[in-house]
């Protein structure tokens, strides 16, 4: 009996390892094996069954009291490792984006300065003392800088700051030869009325030369303030599994999940998804789905309206301050190549236009790249990849009112505020 579940236990450890080893060659796998599908995309639920086998195998091998012994050690030790997790208190052994967040009875929720954690992905995350995810501002007398609002394509979700459009904006434009700080104001799931309160709240403390506004299609869902606002921390709620308190299995998880992301271009469409699969899924299997309305002009009337004077607010607040203003607006995976899905697009364009704000549509950029959906980290999810960012900052940086304000030659902006109504599309 013994020999057998010696033998039994062998042939186990050894699938494990096949598997283990057939997930870091392939990034992921599907097979099947006498109707029996077995597949893995990550890297941890193989690791933690390849341990436990082997831990199964030495206690048999060793006996019960010897068994005994290694067990409570083992515990020892793995509390040892908590503990001094706990006092490093590492970022990558934090749950994922809940402790860089706090309620405000301003925002609905906003970024706590000085802290840090991982994301979703297992990016690093570092929140400076202003409340933005950035390094500490510059000081220079004659440094340009410019205010980048935005959502989670702003702040970067999923990638590194150094990779954001962000930075590598601010390190296109510092290469020209003037010093110049791109100040990351993005929060993930912000709107278009959270903009507008940063814009008058917290954007004229910073003395900057150029205000850029990134909008993904979801901004003109809410584009003014709701009636109620509740002061909370979503993020809190989103609990990544129930032993996320465990600093030790933070660790391992978001380890196990930084892989993933890394090589997820190795594991096929099953994994992915793709732009086709997006926009089936929106407008297709989803027809009431709010971003294919968005896309197709078919929200509630009230909202355009709204938009309108969130656009007017815009111009206004620009000419105000005396600050110039330009609006970029980041595509969706499913508009491209996709005419009847643009109408945000156009709506967009016509209603800048209307109040002479300068408005970069990004989305023939995108459509241009041989292969778009390198652009993206998930196709099915629409974040952009370290690629989409990149071609982001360089759009940005060549657009005429960009290269202006850092090459010192503006032309002086109306200061007239803007009361009369806005032409619907």
């Amino acid at each position: 009996m013994l020999k057998a579940t010696r033998a039994i236990l062998n042939v186990i450890v050894a699938l494990f390892i096949v598997a283990l080893l057939a997930l870091l060659i392939t990034g992921g796998y599907s097979v099947e094996l006498m109707g029996l599908k077995i597949s893995s995309n990550s890297i941890l639920p193989v690791a933690s069954g390849l341990i436990v086998g082997i831990l199964l195998r030495v206690a048999v091998a060793i006996g019960p009291a010897m068994s005994a012994l290694v067990a409570v050690s083992s515990i020892f030790a793995l509390g040892l490792v908590e503990f001094a997790l706990r006092v490093l208190n590492l970022p990558l052994a934090q749950p994922a984006l809940t402790q860089i967040h706090r309620g405000s009875d301003i925002y609905g929720y906003e970024l706590i300065p000085d802290t840090r954690g991982v994301g979703t992905l297992g990016e690093n995350i570092s929140i400076n003392s202003l409340g933005m995810r950035n390094e500490t501002v510059s000081s220079l007398p004659n440094r340009k800088a410019i205010a980048m609002l935005g959502d989670s394509f702003t702040f970067g979700m999923g990638v590194e700051l150094a990779q954001t459009f962000t930075k590598q904006l601010q390190s296109q434009l510092s290469g020209q030869g003037d010093s110049v700080d791109v100040l990351n104001f993005g929060v993930i799931g912000y709107q278009l009325w959270q903009y507008l309160e940063l814009l008058d709240r917290r954007v004229p403390g910073h003395d900057v030369n150029l205000v850029i506004v990134a909008l993904f299609m979801d901004d003109i869902i809410s584009p003014l303030p709701p009636e109620t606002l509740i002061a909370r921390n979503p993020f809190a709620e989103q609990r990544s599994d129930k032993f996320d308190r465990l600093y030790l299995w933070n660790m391992l998880r978001n380890i196990s999940t930084r892989l993933d992301t890394r090589y997820r271009y190795q594991r096929g469409h099953d994994y992915l998804l793709g732009i086709q699969e997006r926009k089936a899924y929106i407008g297709g299997r989803k027809a009431d789905h709010s971003y294919y309305k968005a896309q197709t002009g078919q929200l509630d009337g009230t909202i355009y309206a709204d938009l309108g004077i969130a656009i007017r607010r815009l111009a206004n607040w620009s000419r105000q301050h005396h600050i110039p203003l330009l609006a970029a607006l980041i595509p969706d995976a499913s508009q491209l190549n996709e005419p009847d899905r643009q109408d945000v697009n156009r709506r967009l364009a016509d209603l800048m236009e209307a109040v002479n704000l300068p408005f970069l549509d990004l989305t023939p950029a995108f459509e241009a790249q041989r292969d778009p959906q390198s652009l993206f980290l998930f196709p099915l999810d629409a974040h952009t990849s370290p690629q989409g960012h990149r071609l982001i900052a360089r759009q940005l940086a060549d657009h005429d009112l960009v290269r202006s304000v850092v090459t010192g030659n503006m032309i002086e902006n109306n200061q007239t505020p803007i009361n009369t109504p806005v032409g619907a599309h």
